[in-house]
Formats: structure tokens, C-alpha cells, sequence
């Protein structure tokens, strides 16, 4: 006898798996991307635009779209283990963006 937790399907099993596969890109692989490329465009001269600001840009917008398709799709939570709304990532979003926005704008102020 199955228990309710357990996903009884192959269809909730590998929505299962996509779900934990999309929150390890936005909650970790995207933030490390980030800072690693935020510190390539620190590294370079100040406010030269090159691959890494393109490749910094693409990383947000992924997880982004990653976080999106995480809710929207494979039954993505929030923090506290509630369903997440498309309210929740708004304001995710909205976060999101004023701290790839800050963070861009220190590493090409902080350049070298």
C-alpha cells in the first residue's frame, strides 16, 4: 500500500525529479554563475562590455525562467513549504533583479 507522500506514478516521479533538478539551478547553480561571472566583469577593465556581461545577463534571465517553470509547472514551494503563486515569484523576481542590477554595476565600478 502506497503512502500519500510518496508519488505514485511514473508522471509525479519525474515531475518530482524535474522539480528538484529546477530548484538546484535557481537556488544554487544560477547564484554561483553570478558571482563568478560578476567577479570575471571585476577582473576586466572598468565598464568595457564584453561576453561576460551577455553571459551575466543570460544567467538571470535563466533563472528566472527556471523559477518560473518551477512554479507555474512542477509544483514549486516557498520557503516556509507552501504552494508558490505567481505572486511569490514576483516578488521573488522584483528581488531578483535590483540584486543582479547592484551586483553588475559594483563589479564594473569595482574593476580593475
Amino acid at each position: 500500500m502506497p503512502s500519500e507522500s510518496m508519488p505514485t506514478s511514473t508522471t509525479e516521479e519525474s515531475q518530482s525529479a524535474l522539480g528538484g533538478l529546477a530548484r538546484l539551478i535557481w537556488m544554487t547553480v544560477g547564484n554561483i554563475a553570478l558571482v563568478v561571472l560578476a567577479l570575471g566583469i571585476a577582473m576586466g577593465p572598468p565598464w568595457s562590455f564584453t561576453w561576460r556581461d551577455w553571459a551575466f545577463l543570460a544567467a538571470a534571465g535563466g533563472m528566472l525562467l527556471v523559477r518560473y517553470v518551477d512554479i507555474t509547472r512542477l509544483g514549486g514551494r516557498t520557503a516556509e513549504g507552501d504552494p508558490a503563486t505567481t505572486r511569490d515569484f514576483r516578488s521573488w523576481a522584483a528581488g531578483v533583479l535590483v540584486a543582479c542590477a547592484v551586483a553588475w554595476g559594483l563589479a564594473h565600478s569595482f574593476a580593475l
